[in-house]
């Protein structure tokens, strides 16, 4: 496991103000929609699951599974670039826009059924740390649901790291990832290898 422990003595930018704004606007709309609601999701029947409140169109299964519940193949394990370089070439269902799905597209999926402890970063992007505790969203007590994830409409999700887009802001050699054995996010070398899943921009009115 990757530990990244930098010490930091930054004055806080722009870009740093505008990045934490965003992500203070996607942390209230995680909470909002990882309930494990079914209803605002849409199983076309086709490997995909439309997302009526993100507008967003996932993969069911995790990059190398397919079947119906997901129960066949084998999930693969990229480096960050090439499992970018690697959405970027898929066509699957015919569409050409699938890619690798942000950090706060990801944590809309993740699903704590005991609930979930706070996410927070500082002001340079970094997770916070609190009375020595990380403040990544790990699910609350022990005996929660794994995967943490919505079940029903992404079967047999890995218990393992999904790489999200998104790398450190001021630290580019690490990007963030969310854990569906824990529901927590954090950060991994790039040169390191994780899973992922696919994710496109709706285009047009939902039907």
């Amino acid at each position: 496991m990757t530990v990244l422990n930098v010490k930091l003595h930054r004055v806080p930018t722009a870009k740093h103000a505008k990045y934490l704004q965003q992500q203070q606007k996607i942390l209230t709309l995680s909470k909002t929609v990882s309930k494990g609601d079914n209803q605002r999701y849409i199983d076309n029947n086709n490997g995909i699951i439309t997302d009526k409140v993100t507008k967003l169109m996932w993969k069911k299964c995790a990059e190398g599974l397919f079947g119906d519940s997901c129960n066949k193949g084998k999930s693969i394990k990229l480096k960050w670039l090439s499992a970018k370089d690697y959405a970027k070439e898929s066509r699957f269902a015919k569409y050409d826009n699938w890619r690798i799905p942000t950090r706060s597209e990801l944590e809309t999926l993740s699903y704590c059924s005991k609930g979930r402890k706070p996410i927070k970063l500082n002001n340079d992007g970094y997770l916070a740390i609190t009375n020595n505790e990380t403040q990544n969203g790990h699910c609350n007590k022990t005996d929660y649901q794994v995967p943490t994830i919505n079940q029903t409409l992404f079967p047999r999700t890995p218990i393992k790291r999904f790489w999200s887009a998104e790398k450190l802001i001021d630290y580019k050699r690490f990007a963030f990832y969310i854990h569906f054995g824990a529901g927590s996010i954090y950060y991994d070398d790039i040169n390191n290898t994780n899973r992922f899943r696919l994710v496109r921009n709706i285009t047009g009115q939902i039907k």
